[in-house]
């Protein structure tokens, strides 16, 4: 049995009270009659117990009298949701910052070295090692700074620590070099422009043991990330680097010592 819902006009004469507010019932308001015990009930109150309030009466309202109720998202899926809306942020503020580097210029820096960010792990301590090794062999350059992330907890995934860094280094006017990033954030950031084509160093990678995955650093045609050494995570290089081509000479250099091996 589903209900009726009316509006009392000025010939309603009966004396009733809504079951629900105990207040009594008025021409003009609008009402819903219990099916079952046939009481009236203010259409709010009917709604907003979602049954009938008479003592015994079991009726309960009608679903499509019912005003929607927002979802509930779960936490894991919203921070989910959220992680891209970061990543596309990040982006924007490399595009941005690399437009008031080109105006202002950058902070003069005291030492001419590479800034390269990752995420923490043994991976990054390869690149410390063979970040060494490549300044030691050139004159140009004092130094390879890795800046290592830790992303492994479930508050620094969820809070996504990795981008925020990322920010934080732009701002403080120290922007990375060479990024290592996965396939899904490296899309987000060619989308915003933000990062350097690397279809310059297409020839020269191609004899070396990474030659054979480039397709997979390509979007578009266009060489856009070196497949790292490390499952699913590619070496770019973002627009607002300060070091361009010793970056670009760095990555042909990971492109012939790092454990390709380890590349599913």
């Amino acid at each position: 049995m589903k209900e009726t819902v009316t509006i009392l006009d000025n010939s309603f004469e009966e004396k009733a009270t809504c079951p629900a507010c105990e207040q009594p019932l008025q021409a003009g308001d609008k009402v819903v009659r219990c099916p079952r015990c046939k009481a009236l009930h203010h259409f709010a109150c009917w709604i907003g117990r979602g049954s009938c309030s008479t003592l015994g009466c079991r009726q309960l309202a009608d679903p499509s009298l019912m005003p929607d109720r927002p979802r509930r998202v779960d936490p894991q899926v919203k921070d989910n949701l959220l992680v891209p809306k970061i990543a596309t942020v990040a982006a924007l503020l490399l595009v941005i910052g690399g437009l008031l580097w080109s105006i202002f210029g950058p902070n003069p820096p005291s030492e001419s070295r590479l800034i390269i960010l990752t995420k923490a792990g043994d991976y990054a301590m390869q690149l410390v090692k063979l970040g060494e090794e490549f300044a030691a062999g050139l004159e140009e350059l004092d130094k390879v700074d890795v800046v290592a992330v830790p992303t492994e907890s479930p508050f620094a995934e969820a809070q996504n620590v990795f981008d925020q860094k990322m920010v934080l280094m732009i701002v403080g006017k120290e922007p990375p070099d060479i990024v290592v990033i996965p396939r899904s954030k490296m899309n987000i950031y060619v989308q915003n422009e933000a990062l350097q084509p690397l279809d310059d160093l297409r020839a020269a990678l191609l004899d070396t043991p990474v030659g054979s995955l480039l397709e997979r650093g390509e979007i578009d045609g266009h060489l856009y990330g070196v497949p790292s050494g490390h499952p699913d995570n590619y070496l770019c290089l973002p627009t607002v680097a300060q070091n361009s081509e010793p970056a670009r000479r760095f990555i042909l250099y990971l492109a012939e010592k790092l454990p390709w091996a380890e590349e599913p």
